[in-house]
């Protein structure tokens, strides 16, 4: 049986007939359907007949069920893209927003040309700035005007001035002591005041760019940028700035100690970074830092944080047990247990746990049911702890309008309920950071 090859006559027949029926439907969304099974269909002929050996590429042509069906897989947990468009509209407005975004990738393809924005991409670097000797270094006369600058009162600045300056200073070591030096720089260590007054002497060090925020709490420094599409300078020119602001105000900076930790919100591909620079010396990158007793990660997961906690939390279950073990009353193991293993269980939980794993939270749990196995008592779990800090902190914020971040808490319209705020991200501070407004 002799099957029919079609000629090249019908084949260019074929061929015109369906190339006007293309462009007689361009303008509709079947037209790109319609012109691939042309095109499918002419190459099947001249393949047939053996017209030649080239033979014509197929375009690639992307559906709108295919669009549809990856907006409704969309994780609304993860963070918004270049584009600002959070998962949960995409995944809510699917069948609307699909045959918009087929159009773009299709003519993206066809154009062979890759949108701009497509290409865009983000990171977070961070900068743990360690001086030497910060409160020490303090000079009195600068300190005394920065004061004036910020509305002290003369007889005020001029106290302070006086309680900084000619304070004399030895050492003793058992009953041998050296001679009285007398100082005019510095805070001492220890006093109230010192605190306070480095705060105040460091207050005109802020950002200098819109991508760029300065965290001072004390003495512990953060440099932040923002980094988009790879343009970096604002980081830099920051990092210098801050270097000249030191240099003029007497403060002098570990590069050894100071790290830096890069985080990347695209998490595609493995990037190499240029590193920083400060002094001619290089600073160390890091995968997490501990800042203010938290653990921070590269990837924003706080396992390495969880595991610290519990590692050093089991550590004192071993005190607890000698304590039953002398028989003391389950009262006194329960203040024990509040002040020496849950005060390390809940330090700044309301920053970590609401996004911790549940392996992790788990882990955390076992050592407090340890803790109340040893106790004889019920103990409060982790979880309810957390949600009473973190409604008294809610509560300070909203009652407090020059909080910061008061104005993080918006009403529903229902007016009994306020608004809910969940992010995974450090890009989250930069877009409601006040100091960026």
């Amino acid at each position: 049986m002799h099957k029919h090859l079609p000629s090249d006559a019908d084949s260019r027949a074929q061929s015109g007939a369906n190339a006007s029926s293309a462009n007689a439907n361009g303008a509709s969304a079947n037209s790109t359907n319609a012109s691939s099974a042309s095109a499918n269909g002419t190459i099947g002929a001249a393949n047939g007949a053996c017209a030649g050996p080239t033979i014509e590429q197929r375009p690639l042509i992307i559906t709108e069920s295919d669009v549809r069906r990856v907006f409704k897989r969309v994780n609304t947990r993860k963070a918004m893209g270049p584009d600002g468009i959070c998962g949960r509209v995409l995944k809510a407005c699917a069948d609307q927003l699909a045959p918009v975004f087929t159009d773009i990738f299709n003519l993206s393809l066809t154009l062979g040309i890759v949108l701009s924005s497509f290409k865009r991409s983000t990171i977070v670097k961070m900068l743990f700035v360690d001086y030497s000797s910060a409160f020490n270094t303090i000079i009195p006369s600068l300190l005394t005007t920065k004061l004036g600058d910020l509305g002290l009162h003369t007889s005020l600045c001029d106290w302070i001035s006086n309680f900084l300056t000619d304070r004399p200073q030895s050492v003793r070591v058992g009953n041998c002591a050296s001679f009285t030096l007398t100082l005019s720089t510095g805070a001492p260590q220890g006093c109230v005041l010192s605190p306070l007054l480095y705060s105040l002497y460091t207050y005109d060090c802020t950002a200098t760019s819109s991508s760029t925020i300065i965290v001072k709490f004390a003495d512990d420094t953060v440099v932040m940028g923002l980094i988009s599409d790879t343009d970096k300078r604002a980081y830099l020119e920051e990092i210098k700035h801050l270097e000249n602001w030191c240099q003029e105000n007497n403060l002098l900076l570990n590069v050894s100690k100071t790290k830096e930790l890069i985080v990347d919100c695209s998490r595609k591909q493995e990037r190499h970074y240029q590193p920083v620079r400060i002094s001619g010396t290089t600073v160390e990158r890091v995968n997490s830092f501990r800042y203010l007793g938290v653990h921070i990660s590269q990837d924003l997961s706080w396992s390495r944080h969880t595991n610290s906690l519990a590692k050093k939390a089991r550590q004192r279950l071993y005190h607890l047990r000698c304590l039953r073990d002398f028989r003391l009353p389950s009262k006194v193991l329960r203040n024990f247990y509040t002040c020496t293993i849950e005060s390390i269980l809940t330090g700044n939980i309301t920053v970590w746990f609401g996004n911790s794993t549940k392996q992790d939270r788990q882990a955390l749990q076992r050592v407090v049911r340890s803790a109340e196995r040893i106790t004889h008592t019920e103990l409060p779990d982790l979880q309810t702890i957390y949600y009473k800090r973190c409604q008294t902190k809610a509560r300070r914020i909203v009652k407090d309008p020059t909080h910061p971040n008061n104005r993080l808490f918006s009403l529903l319209r229902s007016g009994r309920r306020f608004r809910s705020l969940k992010t995974k991200t450090l890009k989250f501070c930069f877009l409601h950071s006040p100091s960026l407004q």
